[in-house]
């Protein structure tokens, strides 16, 4: 009987998560703010937002570099649903089941 409860439980946390974020965050680090909700990502940060998505961007400065992909610098933020992404430089670029966002540094709040 316990075994049958562990696997019910864990199906229904593994849904709700994809359900509620439907993207990926990857980073060699990642620590959690005393007091706050926000998480910092640091290292090799990559965000994978879902194809279709409808995300907003907001920087100082946007260039479009000759590979198709956008440069973003100075007080970058990435609005998706609840979620907001704050860093100082970002790189967003298509991949393959949707567009990454790779930065070295991001603070992560959201619910």
């Amino acid at each position: 009987m316990k075994i049958m409860f562990k696997f019910i439980f864990v199906s229904i946390v593994a849904l709700v998560s994809i359900s509620a974020w439907s993207l990926e965050i990857t980073a060699d680090e990642v620590r959690r703010q005393d007091g706050s909700e926000a998480s910092v990502y640091s290292g090799n940060v990559k965000i994978l937002f879902p194809e279709n998505s409808d995300f907003e961007t907001t920087a100082l400065t946007v260039k479009t570099l000759p590979s198709g992909e956008r440069f973003l610098e100075g007080g970058v933020t990435l609005k998706y649903k609840e979620l907001i992404v704050k860093t100082e430089k970002a790189v967003i670029s298509s991949a393959e089941g949707g567009v990454t966002a790779a930065m070295d540094r991001a603070e992560v709040t959201g619910k």
